[in-house]
């Protein structure tokens, strides 16, 4: 438990999917007519781009074994 609290790479993991879901499911409050819209899709968009990101760099560091703990628990979810 220790090693995946030390882990940097959790901790960058964590932070882009914590953004990448409020950017996904958060709707804008501030804005009124075109501004709210093009302020929705931006979010959506940002959103997305940062879930794709956290998806190629889980990618990368389990291809490298550098996450091995997290890649055991998601394995172990799928059996």
């Amino acid at each position: 438990m220790l090693r995946i609290i030390l882990n940097w790479r959790y901790w960058v993991l964590l932070a882009i999917g914590s953004v990448a879901l409020i950017g996904i499911f958060g709707t804008p409050e501030d804005y009124e007519g075109f501004a709210w819209l093009v302020a929705f899709f931006v979010s959506k968009a940002i959103g997305f781009y940062l879930g794709y990101l956290y998806f190629r760099l889980f990618m990368y560091w389990d291809d490298r074994n550098e996450i091995a703990e997290l890649s055991k628990l998601v394995n172990n979810m799928e059996e």
